[in-house]
C-alpha cells in the first residue's frame, strides 16, 4: 500500500480489521473500479465488524444472472439483497460483476443507514447548480 496517500491510514485500518483483503497478496489497487459483489463483500465485513446481525439471506433465483455471483461473495450478496441494500437492474439482472457506480454506492450506504432524502428535505435548486451532472438521475435524491 502506498505511503502518504489520502487513503493510506483508512485502507490500512480496513485491511487490519478484515474489511478489505486487497486484490491478491495484500496488493491494493485504489484506482481500479470494483464490482457490485466486491462492494457488497466489503460492506458485509464492515457490518460484521460492527457486530450487526448479517444473518438475513435472499434467494438469487429471481434474477436471470443469479448464478453468476462468485462463491466468495455469495453470503455478502445474499445478505445485501435480503436487506434491500442491493437490488436488481433492468432485465431482471443482479449484475454482481458489473462495476458499482458512485450513485449505487451512495444509495446502498443510505439504505444501510436508513436515510432517504426527499424533495422537501433538501434544497434541490441550490444543489442542482453545484451538481449539474445528476439532473434527473435515478439516484438523485440519494446523491444530494
Amino acid at each position: 500500500m502506498p505511503d502518504g496517500q489520502i487513503y493510506t491510514s483508512s485502507a490500512q485500518w480496513a485491511y487490519d480489521n478484515g474489511i478489505v483483503n486487497g486484490v491478491g497478496g495484500a496488493y491494493f489497487a485504489p484506482d481500479r473500479t470494483i464490482p457490485r459483489e466486491e462492494f457488497a463483500a466489503m460492506l458485509y465485513r464492515y457490518t460484521n465488524y460492527l457486530e450487526v446481525d448479517t444473518s438475513a439471506r435472499a434467494d438469487f433465483s429471481a434474477f436471470a444472472d443469479g448464478d453468476s455471483v462468485s462463491t466468495w461473495a455469495t453470503d455478502a450478496m445474499s445478505w445485501a439483497v435480503a436487506e434491500g441494500l442491493i437490488s436488481g437492474k433492468p432485465n431482471n439482472l443482479l449484475a454482481p460483476k458489473d462495476t458499482i457506480t458512485r450513485a449505487e454506492v451512495v444509495t446502498v450506504i443510505n439504505r444501510l443507514l436508513g436515510l432517504k432524502a426527499t424533495e422537501k428535505t433538501i434544497s434541490i435548486s441550490h444543489l442542482d447548480n453545484e451538481f449539474s451532472d445528476i439532473g434527473t438521475h435515478w439516484a438523485r435524491l440519494n446523491i444530494l
